[in-house]
């Protein structure tokens, strides 16, 4: 390879990875992940943004399968909302998040987990480990992965480079 094609690779290269890295950071700030799971008569909701930040104060609203509204209410600071299951709700539901504008999450609610809580011994079955915050994030992998091999691409060409200058 001549310098000039090095060195306009490397500078490809380096573009390309910093538009990956503002495509992922763009893609990751409208990411809003929202989970509810029944537990003791009450709906449990956990909500924050693709990282570690939770939605605070956000709106939350509960709809029953004819997207009728059944409940409002509002985030912690924690991104936690607790409420009290209506009375003789029986339906699927569907739990919405309104965290600003392009910022929106739902859960669906399964009607059986409604009639489940009702027997004590699956009460301790219906607990649920909330995503917020935890776990793996694919893009996070994916990110780590090209900037990895990214930098192993900038050595060997740099190797290929120094190499080149010192047979002449």
């Amino acid at each position: 390879m001549k310098p000039l094609q090095i060195r306009s690779a490397g500078i490809i290269v380096s573009m390309v990875f910093l538009m990956q890295a503002f495509w992922l950071n763009q893609a990751q700030a409208h990411k809003v992940v929202l989970f509810g799971w029944v537990e003791a008569g009450n709906i449990n909701i956990e909500a924050g943004f693709g990282g570690k930040r939770t939605a605070k104060n956000c709106v939350i609203k509960a709809f029953d399968t004819d997207h009728t509204l059944i409940y409002e209410g509002k985030t912690d600071d924690k991104g936690r909302h607790v409420f009290k299951i209506p009375p003789s709700f029986s339906s699927d539901m569907l739990l919405e998040l309104e965290a600003g504008t392009g910022h929106k999450g739902s859960w669906t609610i399964q009607a059986d987990e409604f009639t489940a809580v009702s027997n004590a011994d699956s009460v301790q079955e219906s607990k649920k480990v909330s995503p917020v915050g935890k776990g793996i994030d694919p893009l996070k992998i994916i990110a780590g992965l090209s900037v990895i091999f990214g930098l192993a691409l900038v050595v060997k060409l740099m190797k290929a480079r120094l190499k080149g200058g010192k047979d002449d």
